[in-house]
């Protein structure tokens, strides 16, 4: 009877200590989570206090599949998906086929050993393509049947010899390991802020510290957390004496520490995996023979673009996937009535007008052929240092038409890859709460390529706000046009830049954002990733001029419908 009591005693007290521990755990874990996000009624601390940071998630923690929970397959025997083995092929083939005639293509994973794969999750992408006049149409395969297996379902828009290319983006393995280095050890991207002041003897004193958009463990700390939104961002307090937190001036990726910290996070047998990365599916369909003569196809694909409704805000909530195609190069819409814009055109469009736009390097582009295409007319300011021309803020104008265009880029975590002015990285929301706006105003916002290395949630969130300052601003004017443009395909010279900016992570937030903006039919919607993932030219973050140039149609379309009609 004793032993039986000392038993129960032991128990209970194993009992309240696995509780305390789950509890524990779980706290941790949902502080872990919220790190990266503002709290609701956020009031940050003193904007510049100096404070021992509490233990957070370390960045330094080392990786492999060995301690990896979320993959069954050891690193020394990864059998990942091959291009050289799996193959595509057509659903009942025919030997001709009709314009916009709808075909099925099947892909069967294999592995580098030549064994169909009995999983899914693999990152495959369809384009029909015809080199002669420029065509071309793409797709990400969405219908994964889990064992391998996919199924692609894809329109014939133009007539001829059409190639059916199947290109595997990534293997099921490697989007593994891109999933868990962005949410079990999120923030791959380090930067270096530089505190600087002149001493009264004339000596500049500075000194380069860690920065991350989130608490850095067991450092005194600066905190830079914005009173307006609550978006955190810290720095390690200066060690030198003679230098506070209120010297805090500059700030850049640290490179080298972004590259430690990536490659630490997988193994060498995972680096491997992404070798295998955007290469053309070996075992493809033949080409397939579209009846019809191509010159008369063009014209009658000219009217059915004329056809289409003008394009307007809220179209994006009805938008087909694929959202169009190319033909010599230019862009069809399936969604609207894009108009074909001359110089002229566009002095006529934007006369009397101020477009602001906000985001990325890629939005910034645009930008920049607002300002350096139509010289003389709009005319562009001279930045006074680079970290104003990389980061803004930037204005053309031209008095003649009375037009004015901006730039300004997004707040942190932005990227640059030298230092920039602090003052110079501004928080989306904040511009959008204080700019003043009326009828004859556009903006365009595009924020992604900076956020791939985050946890998802932390771009929701980001969109989330960014929307809801563009509906208190269209309170203050309703006539306002706002249009998103979303992120575009990008190069990937190395290993490196797959693991920070792989497209399956900017696709993942290009999906993000159409779900956030799914309930706002006062919007317009730039597709660039459709019509990048379809164009012709090598991917690169900042597109092709050609690519450039249907983009700018798009957007200008947005704003001036209809061509003004002859005096």
């Amino acid at each position: 009877m004793p032993r039986t009591m000392a038993s129960n005693k032991y128990m209970s007290v194993l009992i309240r200590f696995l509780v305390a521990m789950f509890f524990t755990i779980s706290l941790g874990i949902l502080q872990q989570s919220e790190q990266w996000l503002p709290r609701p009624g956020f009031k940050p601390p003193p904007k510049h206090k100096s404070f021992q940071a509490t233990s957070r998630l370390s960045l330094t923690k080392e990786f492999s599949p060995e301690n990896d929970t979320s993959s069954n397959s050891s690193s020394q025997s990864i059998a990942f998906t091959s291009n050289v083995y799996s193959s595509a092929d057509i659903i009942n083939p025919k030997t001709s086929y009709q314009v916009n005639e709808t075909i099925q293509i099947r892909i069967i994973a294999r592995d580098i050993h030549n064994v169909v794969k009995t999983c899914g999750g693999d990152y495959f992408r369809v384009k029909l393509y015809t080199a002669e006049t420029q065509s071309s149409w793409s797709i990400d395969v969405t219908k994964d049947l889990g064992n391998g297996t996919y199924i692609a379902n894809v329109t014939l828009r133009w007539p001829g010899k059409v190639a059916v290319i199947v290109t595997l983006v990534h293997p099921s393995e490697a989007v593994r390991v891109l999933q868990r280095i962005r949410v079990v050890e999120p923030g791959k991207s380090i930067f270096t802020g530089r505190y600087s002041r002149t001493s009264d003897s004339g000596v500049n004193v500075f000194e380069d510290v860690m920065c991350l958009p989130k608490v850095i463990q067991n450092q005194p700390l600066c905190n830079f957390t914005d009173g307006r939104t609550g978006y955190p961002w810290f720095c390690v307090a200066p060690s030198n004496k003679n230098l506070s937190c209120d010297d805090w001036k500059l700030y850049t990726s640290d490179h080298k520490l972004c590259e430690k910290y990536t490659m630490e996070a997988i193994s060498k047998e995972e680096q491997q995996i992404f070798k295998v990365h955007k290469l053309p599916i070996v075992n493809h369909p033949l080409p397939v023979n579209v009846i019809g003569d191509f010159n008369s196809w063009r014209k009658s694909v000219f009217a059915y673009q004329d056809s289409l409704p003008s394009c307007r805000p809220g179209q994006h909530l009805h938008n087909p996937s694929p959202s169009g195609f190319y033909s010599k190069n230019i862009w069809f819409s399936d969604q609207c009535k894009l108009r074909r814009f001359t110089k002229t055109d566009v002095l006529q469009c934007l006369q009397n007008r101020a477009v602001h736009i906000f985001g990325d390097s890629t939005s910034k582009q645009l930008y920049l052929e607002f300002a350096n295409r139509y010289k003389p007319d709009i005319v562009g300011n001279s930045p006074k240092d680079k970290s104003e021309r990389k980061a803004g803020p930037l204005y053309a104008k031209s008095a003649k038409f009375n037009i004015s265009i901006h730039f300004k880029f997004h707040g942190f975590p932005a990227r640059p890859s030298s230092f920039i002015r602090k003052e110079t990285i501004n928080y989306i929301v904040n511009e959008l709460d204080d700019l003043k706006v009326d009828s004859r105003s556009v903006i365009l916002i595009c924020v992604g390529t900076h956020y791939t290395t985050y946890p998802l949630e932390m771009y929701e969130e980001r969109m989330r706000d960014i929307k809801a300052a563009v509906q208190r601003l269209r309170k203050r004017s309703p006539q306002t046009l706002v249009v998103f443009k979303s992120a575009n395909t990008r190069e990937h010279a190395k290993l490196l830049y797959q693991l920070h900016n792989s497209e399956w992570y900017i696709r993942t937030l290009d999906l993000a954002l159409r779900e956030v903006l799914k309930d706002s039919p006062e919007l317009a919607f730039i597709d660039a990733w459709d019509m990048t993932i379809a164009q012709n030219f090598k991917d690169n973050v900042h597109p092709n001029a050609v690519t450039i140039t249907n983009l700018m149609n798009n957007f200008l379309s947005y704003i001036c419908h209809e061509a003004p009609k002859p005096q």
